[in-house]
């Protein structure tokens, strides 16, 4: 049953997930994300200097002259337990002075267990592990000299590298490594190897074609991968898989060719997108073989700034305008698909039409931190759950990752997917410090410049598949929070009921395999401070969105944000209202929020 996968149903279970945002090439609207790099994460603010000039330095020699292999020490193995989704020191970050009625709930679940009992057979990489080894592979195509000059082959290599497991002063903001150590407050440590280009032997035009190309693109992951274990004797693939579920933890494709919005639509494959392979076959934890894999353009790294001079050609996603580092590179597009790896879905709507969550969170716009629910539901924070009126006081989230969450009646399992609105201190601060000063691409959405309160309905409950026919899953008529698969004959596994995303607005393009009775319903929805607002808003986030000292909230007056007008889509009454004191601003500020039960 967990081989059984239409196309349609993996496209609509969000398998297929793409970079967030409207990316600005000079030919077309494509969407993508940006570049990531390092080799051992570590914490530390962001370089926030916005100085463009490093762009046109020269490359260092000692950077040009670097292996293009690099390969970090053997992952630990320790399998993710469902139970050890967060530790002390996520706990210790609080401030030490802040007494609260309620202590934090520790959340039992997160994104992995939802993978391990998945419907389909989908792997995610652990967001929990002292060090968890990702395999990194460039890609050439038999005509990829049209993009990427031979003497600059070895600079991209090490630009690759750098963008994966860098540091946050060579990169200039942070690479994909840095940024998770930071966000999950030391918890992920990614480490890796970036191998030399792997000759595919395929044209950019055969691999981006739209008809065939995942195909193929499916072919050079498993490929790929076996060419770099067996050729590389000091390479032992168990490294590559520390949750020992028998698949690599990760396998990150940079193909070289521009993505399509360069060289045509017809070539729609050349973008960013995460998938997996779902072959059994290569299930084996003695030899882990490939699942979930991310896939994406060289020129996700580059701005127009840098493109020439790094690549030997002019095509660029990126932007490191801002990014003050002897050579730059742009990790945002990176980040956003390892989200995805992670298991984390797309947050904005394919159609360009709506934007319920606001377009500010990595898995939206490729900007940002990741909302609140996004770091609870990978292990990283809990939250205060209250059950009766009281005070609480909490610190901004990017420092502390306090949040309070709101619902009528918490579930059994202390799980993070279930449906309830969450409170955070939004700050301008930590991860979403260079993107709050610097609009991305001169067109993303820029984050609110000012501390506030920032609300959050979540719908995060799971289908039950318990059966199908020949084109669709048949599901229990009860949503879920419980991730585990019980032991009826009759219990196929878990997806995600909930999506912000379709493909035209309508109702029957909704990506969800529950259908369009669900249409209405986002996983994730920024409330605004404004009671005229609907669910349905199509503007991003502004600094009016956020609540600020003073400010009250409860269901009646917001009611027309919801779908069922007042109450949450489970057809409950939230049973809460609030009112905000903030003190402070910035990294130290605190907001002191009285509930009200009833």
């Amino acid at each position: 049953m967990k081989n059984m996968k239409a196309i349609f149903l993996l496209i609509l279970t969000g398998l297929l997930v793409s970079c967030g945002g409207n990316s600005n090439s000079s030919s077309t609207s494509s969407r993508e994300p940006s570049s990531t790099t390092s080799s051992s994460g570590g914490s530390s603010s962001s370089d926030e200097s916005s100085s463009s000039s490093s762009d046109s330095s020269s490359s260092s020699s000692s950077e040009e002259s670097s292996s293009s292999s690099s390969t970090s020490s053997s992952s630990s193995s320790s399998s993710s337990s469902s139970s050890s989704s967060s530790s002390s020191s996520e706990e210790s970050s609080s401030s030490s002075e802040i007494i609260n009625p309620i202590n934090k709930t520790q959340l039992n679940y997160r994104y992995q267990d939802i993978a391990y009992n998945n419907a389909y057979n989908i792997s995610s990489c652990p967001s929990i592990g002292e060090q968890v080894n990702i395999l990194v592979i460039p890609v050439w195509f038999s005509n990829s000299d049209s993009f990427i000059t031979s003497s600059r082959k070895t600079t991209v290599v090490n630009d690759i590298d750098k963008a994966f497991f860098g540091t946050e002063s060579s990169t200039g903001w942070h690479s994909l490594s840095s940024y998770y150590y930071e966000e999950s407050d030391g918890l992920l440590n990614l480490q890796g190897t970036v191998t030399d280009w792997y000759e595919c032997g395929y044209t950019y035009q055969e691999v981006g074609a739209t008809s065939s190309g995942q195909t193929l693109t499916n072919t050079i992951v498993e490929s790929a991968s076996d060419w770099y274990f067996e050729n590389d004797s000091s390479a032992n693939r168990t490294d590559f898989d520390s949750d020992q579920d028998g698949y690599l933890d990760a396998v990150c494709l940079i193909y070289a060719a521009p993505d399509y919005g360069w060289v045509g639509s017809q070539y729609s494959n050349l973008w960013a997108y995460t998938y997996w392979l779902q072959k059994t076959s290569l299930r084996d934890v003695s030899s882990p073989g490939a699942n979930a894999f991310f896939w994406g353009s060289y020129d996700f790294l580059y701005g127009s700034t840098n493109a020439q001079r790094r690549t030997g050609s002019s095509y660029y996603q990126g932007d490191v305008s801002n990014m003050n580092a002897v050579n730059p590179v742009d990790a945002h597009t990176l980040i956003h698909e390892f989200g995805h790896v992670l298991g984390l879905s797309d947050y904005y709507d394919y159609n360009g039409y709506n934007a319920p969550a606001g377009g500010f969170s990595m898995e939206d716009y490729n900007v940002g931190g990741h909302d609140p629910f996004s770091v609870m539901a990978l292990g990283w924070a809990n939250p205060y759950i209250p059950t009766e009126s009281c005070t609480i006081t909490i610190g901004a989230f990017q420092n502390t990752h306090d949040t309070i969450l709101l619902t009528p009646t918490w579930n059994d399992y202390d799980s993070p997917f279930d449906e309830y609105l969450l409170i955070e201190l939004y700050t301008p601060t930590g991860l979403n410090e260079f993107d709050s000063e610097h609009r991305y691409k001169s067109s993303y959405p820029l984050g609110p410049g000012r501390t506030g309160i920032r609300l959050w309905h979540v719908d995060a409950r799971l289908g039950v598949v318990i059966g199908a026919t020949s084109s669709q899953f048949l599901f229990d008529s009860e949503l879920t929070s419980n991730p585990t698969i019980s032991t009826t004959e009759t219990d196929y596994g878990r997806v995600i009921g909930m999506t912000n995303t379709t493909y035209t607005g309508t109702a029957s393009s909704y990506l969800s395999p529950l259908g369009e009775d669900y249409y209405a319903y986002n996983l994730l929805q920024l409330i605004r401070n404004d009671t005229s607002a609907t669910y349905d808003s199509s503007s991003t986030i502004t600094s009016s969105d956020l609540f600020y000292d003073g400010d009250t909230f409860s269901m009646i007056d917001f009611a027309s944000q919801f779908a069922n007008n007042g109450f949450l889509n489970n057809e409950y009454g939230l049973g809460w209202s609030f009112s905000v004191n903030i003190t402070g601003a910035g990294e130290s500020a605190t907001a002191t929020i009285e509930l009200t039960r009833g």
